[in-house]
């Protein structure tokens, strides 16, 4: 195992010092470029750190423009900072280069979810539910997020139903909770609203702030 290969290692676990250490190390050897750019662009958006991600993850497309994983983790550091147009740009020739990468669907559903534009995010979050892969919680978050869309395009029935669906494969998904909740607020279920939003707010969830 070469110095890139530990630093992945250490990513997966959750040492992201130590992967920014070996990823660093192994750009100074000039050892497989494009792979350690794009895991240390990947674990700089995992620790919030925007600016450097976006900037390794730049370096990564340049050198091997033809690999999808970048321009998706790229497309999230976007979307994490708010620049939704280009999250969408980069979640978009992600697909076409693999249209099987789940979180690239996500990412560019997210963007259009926080744009308003429900019918794009629900197609997209329809998209990574088929493709069956729980890549991250995908599968929970894609209900959640798709079940927000239907509620905002007045089909609540398909909304509820995404909201349980989301927490069935995640019970700590608090966002799924929340809306839950305000349905069952809205038809006048008082009892199982007041659950829905104990467990959402046991769970650290604000509204609005998703």
């Amino acid at each position: 195992m070469d110095v890139l290969d530990h630093g992945i290692d250490a990513a997966a676990r959750g040492d992201f010092v130590a992967a920014i250490r070996a990823c660093t190390e192994a750009i100074e050897a000039k050892q497989r470029l494009a792979l350690a750019y794009r895991h240390r662009g990947h674990t700089y958006v995992r620790m919030g750190e925007l600016d450097r991600a976006i900037a390794d993850l730049t370096t990564a497309i340049a050198l091997d423009p033809k690999a999808a994983n970048p321009f998706a983790s790229r497309a999230n550091a976007f979307l994490q900072s708010g620049d939704y147009f280009r999250a969408i740009s980069d979640s978009t020739e992600a697909v076409r280069l693999d249209p099987s990468l789940t979180g690239a669907y996500v990412y560019r559903g997210d963007s259009y979810l926080q744009l308003g534009e429900w019918q794009q995010a629900m197609a997209d979050f329809t998209r990574a539910i088929n493709l069956g892969s729980d890549f991250l919680g995908c599968d929970s978050h894609s209900h959640s997020r798709r079940g927000y869309c239907f509620w905002q395009m007045g089909d609540h029935d398909s909304a509820m139903a995404d909201f349980t669906e989301a927490i069935r494969l995640d019970p700590n998904n608090a966002e799924a909770l929340y809306y839950r909740g305000v349905g069952h607020q809205r038809i006048g279920e008082t009892g199982k609203a007041e659950e829905d939003f104990a467990q959402a707010r046991k769970l650290g969830y604000k509204p609005n702030e998703s």
